[in-house]
């Protein structure tokens, strides 16, 4: 769906924008020549106006159709902010990725609360970190922790399983891949979300 409006967004752009540009440079030459024939320059002038007034109709009908493009460096931004306080762990966010679809922005933005979330009630973690990443064909969100308390999902903690269940599910709806577990060599948990670009995606 978001390839398809994308594809038309384009066409839109290109093909009805550039006849419209066309037509009003071609009405302003007319307008310059008939200068000296007041009622015909005017009512070029008419013809002018109401050909730009299309073309600004047009681009922003593209700009609507191009909101699909979500601002997810803002959106993670904003939940990290809302996570932190004086008494809590200390988050590192670094954001690679401006934008990106925006299934997959609120996606992301669901499993970094749902991580966050499990980071500070669960593991008693004293550091986050999240890395959120665009390559050429997949976006890619990863939360660590340091917490010493941290468990696996198929541990007794029913609460801490069905919020990892939640995050799963969202990330594979899109087709992705979603891990979380251990962290190897360390304390602490790790978070690991993948989301395949779809063909024609142009979040950018």
């Amino acid at each position: 769906m978001l390839a398809e409006r994308a594809r038309i967004a384009r066409e839109i752009h290109d093909n009805v924008g550039h006849q419209l540009t066309r037509a009003s440079l071609q009405t302003e030459a007319l307008r310059v020549v008939h200068a000296n024939e007041p009622g015909v320059a005017a009512d070029f002038a008419d013809v002018k106006y109401t050909v730009d007034e299309a073309l600004q109709l047009v681009r922003a009908s593209v700009h609507a159709l191009n909101d699909n493009a979500a601002n997810l460096s803002v959106q993670l931004e904003r939940i990290v902010e809302g996570a932190r306080s004086d008494s809590g762990p200390q988050i590192e966010l670094e954001v690679l990725a401006e934008h990106a679809p925006a299934n997959v922005a609120n996606c992301f933005a669901a499993v970094l609360r749902e991580a966050l979330s499990n980071a500070m009630r669960h593991a008693h973690a004293k550091t986050i970190t999240v890395w959120c990443m665009e390559h050429p064909s997949f976006y890619q969100l990863i939360v660590t922790d340091d917490g010493a308390d941290a468990t696996p999902a198929s541990s007794s903690n029913v609460a801490e399983g069905m919020e990892l269940v939640s995050m799963r599910e969202r990330v594979e709806a899109l087709g992705g891949t979603f891990t979380a577990g251990l962290r190897a060599g360390a304390p602490g948990w790790r978070v690991f979300a993948t989301v395949p670009k779809q063909q024609g995606d142009d979040a950018r």
